[in-house]
């Protein structure tokens, strides 16, 4: 009866024009074609994946009863005995009776000779995030500890939940089913699994020191504007003092060097200008003094240890800038 079907389903599958034209559906009967000679040659093995090919690409009822007719003859009884229930699908869908009972003929042969896979998962073991794999598939809750069809051959379980060691069986099914039991689940060492109850353990954050580099500048920037007003204090009192020097040498002219007697003038008149040049230095320490303090406390109080804000202090032609990104 299976090869009636593939012959059966060979004959009906002739390209047509319109197929040609569609990219798809030439790649698919190209597929066909080199699937059928194999399998008429008994080279099952890889006669099947081009029928499977053949179906993504242009899904048909008689490609689908071919694939599962290969199925079974490479001894994928599971493959075939879901390819056949597929096809009686299609079949039914398309109004195909006859096609619907041959493929519902199939499964019913097919039934008897199903081996089959049951993975146990006891309640001690299935803990949230629980992750159970048949070969590669990841299989639902609603799949554990139910009996599933699979193709005989060997076949691998896999095992795994955060915190815990992943697990990995591989099995052989022959003629008989087979059943796995997951019993422990072995924590990874030094790990601590969390839970509501006990929350997993995290090292604290080290805090961010208290000086940092803008903080640092800021305070230099402070500290050296106070010694730019010792200084400009300093050249003040020099300054007062030489003033007074000079109106003392005019004696009774006080008031300007230049009315001072003829012998004291000239020593009058440089220790004014004396008086002078220190009373501008003294000014000059003064503005500078105020701005690096000021512009120092101003860096200091916007750099705290979390800011990711920019900032500097940039000399300009008449005095400094605090500039930068917040």
């Amino acid at each position: 009866m299976r090869w009636a079907i593939f012959v059966f389903a060979a004959t009906l599958l002739v390209p047509s024009i319109a197929w040609a034209q569609a990219d798809g559906a030439a790649r698919a009967q190209v597929l066909f074609d080199e699937a059928v000679a194999e399998s008429r040659a008994g080279k099952y093995a890889t006669a099947c994946p081009k029928f499977a090919a053949s179906q993504r690409l242009d899904p048909k009822t008689s490609t689908l009863l071919n694939l599962a007719s290969c199925y079974e003859l490479n001894g994928q009884t599971a493959s075939a005995w879901a390819a056949f229930k597929e096809a009686e699908a299609f079949a039914t869908k398309r109004g195909r009776a006859d096609w619907a009972e041959r493929a519902a003929n199939a499964v019913k042969e097919l039934e008897p000779k199903l081996v089959r896979i049951t993975v146990h998962v006891p309640s001690a073991v299935a803990i949230p995030q629980l992750h159970v794999e048949l070969d590669g598939s990841e299989l639902q809750s609603a799949e554990w500890n139910h009996a599933l069809p699979v193709d005989p051959g060997e076949h691998r379980v896999a095992w795994s939940a955060p915190g815990f060691a992943s697990k990995t069986d591989n099995v052989k099914v022959a003629a008989s089913s087979v059943e796995l039991t997951l019993t422990v689940l072995d924590p990874v060492p030094n790990i601590v699994s969390s839970s509501p109850s006990s929350p997993a353990s995290s090292p604290l954050p080290t805090p961010a020191p208290f000086w940092t580099t803008g903080r640092v500048v800021g305070a230099v920037l402070a500290g050296t504007g106070a010694v730019s007003l010792v200084a400009g204090s300093a050249f003040g009192l020099s300054a007062k003092s030489k003033y007074d020097e000079a109106e003392g040498l005019c004696g009774v002219y006080s008031g300007s060097p230049r009315t001072c007697l003829p012998n004291t003038s000239a020593e009058a008149v440089a220790a004014r200008e004396d008086a002078s040049s220190r009373a501008t230095v003294s000014t000059v320490f003064f503005v500078a003094g105020g701005a690096l303090i000021a512009g120092g406390a101003v860096l200091f109080a916007i750099s705290s240890p979390s800011s990711s804000r920019r900032v500097a202090i940039v000399p300009t032609g008449t005095g400094l800038v605090a500039a930068g990104r917040w």
